[in-house]
């Protein structure tokens, strides 16, 4: 018993800080999911309105708080430094590690590389982050809808029945009518 503790206490001290950084991992995807769908409109706000890509993203970079906006003043650094705006973003893309926003710069750059409308393609790819973020959101409601029964299932239901049955049995217990 007393060789196991130390044992249990070096497992957890190797496993904790991959746990840890795991789960900060996910929370920094989730808040790039969430982020996404608001930097895009606004920038097809802001190119809808005249300015260039370059300005749009610059702007955006100064206003956006979160991952996505790191992202992106990191970007406007490096276009500041002479780097081609379409090298900057995918840079940063790979930087980030979503999957998502990877997939937004890729469209991005593909557009400009194109000369298509860039704020038609940022306005559906906002509707496409919209539409994947309610679908995560769905799927993490159902799976909270499963642990939220377990509480019912096994604290207020037995209770419930004992309330019901008690007194029937202790009437047949005590012999009356």
């Amino acid at each position: 018993m007393e060789s196991l503790l130390p044992a249990t206490v070096v497992l957890v001290a190797l496993i904790m800080p991959e746990v840890r950084l795991r789960a900060r991992s996910r929370r920094r995807r989730r808040m790039i999911e969430q982020e996404l769908p608001v930097v895009l409109e606004l920038m097809s706000l802001a190119l809808t309105a005249g300015e260039s890509v370059r300005n749009a993203v610059s702007r955006l970079a100064g206003q956006s708080n979160g991952v996505v906006g790191e992202a992106l003043r990191a970007a406007v650094a490096r276009t500041a430094a002479g780097i081609p705006l379409s090298t900057a973003l995918t840079t940063s893309a790979s930087a980030v590690d979503s999957a998502e926003y990877a997939r937004v710069v890729d469209q991005l750059v593909l557009t400009l590389d194109r000369g298509a409308p860039v704020a038609e393609v940022l306005r559906a790819q906002a509707g496409d982050a919209r539409q994947s973020e309610k679908r995560r959101l769905v799927e993490e409601a159902g799976r909270r809808e499963v642990v939220m029964m377990v509480p019912l299932v096994f604290v207020i239901l037995p209770l419930s029945v004992a309330f019901a049955v008690f007194p029937g049995i202790f009437v047949i217990d005590a012999g009356l009518p």
